[in-house]
């Protein structure tokens, strides 16, 4: 088992995540290529595209496909262990991290997983947003199991959305974007093996 896709799985993540946008109403502020500036920020200065001895806007607007892919292999596709994952639950776990983070897309993981433990009799799994050793032990354990987790994580997905913009009406116009998003990442993930 592992999933070798990363480079066909982010094309897929690169058609809601392309171009330059600095909505006001995004709290990641400027972004390009789905890299926030935000998120950015967080990593070291070799991302200070523009060598000014800062990280701003002007390194958002310098962001190239081939530096944002590389920064999504290394901070969320290699964080949450996507290439120990049967490929249609790395795909999912993977895009779900870039839009909402490694840690809540790995607790909406565990808690899809938990459904399956608890059912079949293994360890429940702590809600720690890490993908560890027991976390990979459920996966392998319930890869019988993978399309049934698969869906019910992609619809989590969805409600996590939905509560999302009744919560923060200003993130409501994001919201047909973001199924829209959900549902291509069902197409491509109905065409992995």
């Amino acid at each position: 088992m592992g999933c070798d896709k990363f480079d066909m799985i982010v094309q897929t993540t690169f058609i809601y995540e392309g171009g330059y946008s600095d909505h006001p109403d995004d709290p990641g502020g400027p972004t390009n290529f789905g890299i926030s500036l935000r998120f950015l920020e967080t990593l070291s200065d070799k991302y200070d595209l523009d060598h000014d001895g800062v990280i701003d806007a002007n390194d958002i607007k310098k962001m190239t496909k081939q530096i944002a892919a590389q920064i999504y292999k290394n901070e969320f596709w290699e964080k949450c262990e996507c290439s120990q994952m049967p490929c249609k639950l790395a795909a999912a776990v993977f895009d779900a991290a870039v839009n909402l983070g490694t840690g809540r897309a790995v607790i909406m993981l565990q808690q899809e997983l938990n459904k399956y433990c608890d059912q079949a009799g293994f360890m429940v799994l702590e809600l720690d947003g890490r993908v560890g050793k027991f976390t990979l032990e459920a996966i392998n354990k319930l890869e019988n199991k993978t399309g049934e987790v698969v869906d019910g994580y992609l619809q989590a997905r969805e409600e996590f959305y939905e509560r999302l913009a009744q919560k923060r009406p200003g993130l409501a116009v994001f919201l047909p974007g973001w199924k829209k998003r959900v549902a291509s990442l069902r197409n491509l993930i109905s065409g992995l093996a």
